[in-house]
Formats: C-alpha cells, sequence, structure tokens
C-alpha cells in the first residue's frame, strides 16, 4: 500500500483527535512507524491494522470523504467524489454521493465490504442514483 493512504489516515486522526490519540491507534496496532512516507510501499497489512485499531464502520463511514480528500491532494488530475454523511434519525447514515464517473456501484460494495471488514452486517438501500437521472446517489446504511 502506498504511504499515501497511512499518512492520509494518520493526518486525519492527528487533525481531529491530536498526536496522543495518534500514538495509541499505533500501540493498538503494533505499528512502529512514526510517519509515513507518501511515496514509499508499506505492508497492507500495516494499513488494515491502523484502521482496525482506530475505528467502527460508522466513523470510517464518516469519514471517507476526509480521508479521499488527503489521499488524493498530492496525486495530480485525481477527481476524487464527493461525499457527504448525515445522520438518520434511526441512528442510520445517508451517504450522498457525487461524482463524474457514477462509480456508485464500486461504493455500494465498498460500504457492504466496509461491513464485513468489521464482522459487521449493514443493511445498504440505494434510494437516488446519479445513473437513474438523480443529481446524486443516496445510500442509507443501517447498522446492526
Amino acid at each position: 500500500m502506498k504511504g499515501v493512504i497511512n499518512k492520509g489516515i494518520q493526518e486525519l486522526v492527528e487533525e481531529r483527535f491530536g498526536a496522543d490519540t495518534w500514538d495509541k491507534i499505533r500501540g493498538t496496532a503494533g505499528c512502529d512507524e512514526p510517519s509515513f512516507s507518501p511515496s514509499l510501499d508499506y505492508s497492507d497489512q500495516v494499513t488494515v491494522d491502523l484502521v482496525m485499531a482506530g475505528a467502527n464502520p460508522r466513523d470510517f463511514l464518516r469519514n471517507m470523504d476526509r480521508i479521499h480528500r488527503q489521499v488524493t491532494v498530492s496525486i495530480p488530475g485525481a477527481r476524487p467524489p464527493s461525499l457527504r454523511v448525515e445522520g438518520l434519525p434511526d441512528g442510520g447514515l445517508a451517504l450522498h454521493y457525487v461524482s463524474e464517473r457514477k462509480l456508485c456501484p464500486v461504493l455500494h460494495g465498498l460500504i457492504l465490504g466496509v461491513g464485513l471488514y468489521f464482522e459487521q452486517t449493514l443493511a445498504v438501500e440505494e434510494v437516488n442514483c446519479m445513473r437513474n437521472g438523480d443529481a446524486e446517489c443516496v445510500f442509507e446504511v443501517r447498522f446492526p
């Protein structure tokens, strides 16, 4: 995995929760790297361990837009999607997705994969879709 992914995760955690929280996450994940070089390759397992030590499916989905922006800021010509998240009255999340590439099926699979990764079955329903002429895709996600 390119270090830019891990660097983005590190910056996100430090920005939102501080360097002490990042150090705790690194310790829980067994990661000895004090920081990551965006251009170097790191073991995929390092990234997996960092995410597992510092998130749950709800937090992961809430931060997807920020992760996309931080990861792609140093990639010339990158066109990340826009993801806006809002809470639903029943405790679920509505993910609003806009992308010129209209890769909503990929996002649907990613959401399900996040649940599998955290060993939870997430209920996902796409209530609006750009491929059907809507201005944005909206996925409603419910947690067990």
